[in-house]
């Protein structure tokens, strides 16, 4: 489902998606209000599935963690943490913050995956901002978040081409990656649907060969659950 939904965005954008490395995983939106606030979601988007965990540790100090990973024809193993500053009131919230990424990823010839086409490591040193509505009351218990996320990366590649001869893929470069979400639900469980669009700032041609690509959208939807959150007085 994950390699579908690839797949298809892939069609709609360019058509191909044979010369992209690397896909980017959705990006944690945790918002928080108070100390001790635990966030909790999963879904499933563009680049696999994830899994992501948020704690508010003290007065505006928060922590962030990320898993990502796929079972398909483009096969990724990451994580992801972060620690930063956090400010909230009665709906609104800010969460600044800083960390790292870091995994491996490869990609089969074929269904039959058998032979690997690329395969590589990467870390990805990375500041975030989040910010937006969160816990906002719709109707009745009914509540909806609305938040924006701006992430700015720096993905530095390390692999390899298995072909003959074998090329050598290296990389290092910043993308921007401006990413939109929209929840709905309870208090307490609220279903996400997010959309990104990292983008390198650059016109330099990348070379298909040597060098890794980004993805170039991400579109996920999962549930999230928040525990710890104090009602608004």
């Amino acid at each position: 489902m994950n390699y579908l939904l690839s797949s298809i965005i892939c069609l709609l954008l360019f058509g191909s998606c044979s010369s992209f490395k690397y896909y980017q995983p959705s990006a944690n939106p945790a918002l928080f209000k108070n100390t001790g606030e635990v966030h909790v979601s999963g879904g499933l988007n563009s680049s696999g599935a994830s899994l992501q965990g948020a704690v508010s540790v003290s007065n505006h100090v928060a922590i962030l963690a990320n898993y990502n990973g796929t079972l398909s024809n483009h096969n990724v193993n990451e994580g992801e943490v972060a620690l930063g500053y956090y400010d909230g009131d009665a709906s609104t919230a800010l969460f600044v913050s800083g960390g790292l990424g870091f995994g491996k990823n490869f990609e089969y010839t074929d269904v039959s995956e058998t032979k690997k086409s690329y395969e590589g490591d990467f870390i990805r040193p990375f500041v975030q901002l989040n910010g937006g509505i969160t816990g906002g009351t719709i109707f009745g218990k009914l509540q909806g978040d609305l938040i924006g996320v701006m992430k700015v990366s720096y993905l530095k590649y390390d692999g390899f081409r298995n072909e003959n001869p074998q090329d050598v893929i290296k990389s290092g470069y910043v993308t921007i990656e401006p990413t939109f979400v929209f929840a709905i639900g309870s208090p307490k469980l609220k279903f996400d649907f997010t959309f990104g669009f990292p983008t390198r700032p650059t016109f330099k041609r990348l070379n298909e060969n040597t060098e890794a690509r980004t993805y170039p959208a991400t579109i996920g939807f999962g549930m999230h659950f928040i525990f710890g959150r104090k009602s608004s007085k």
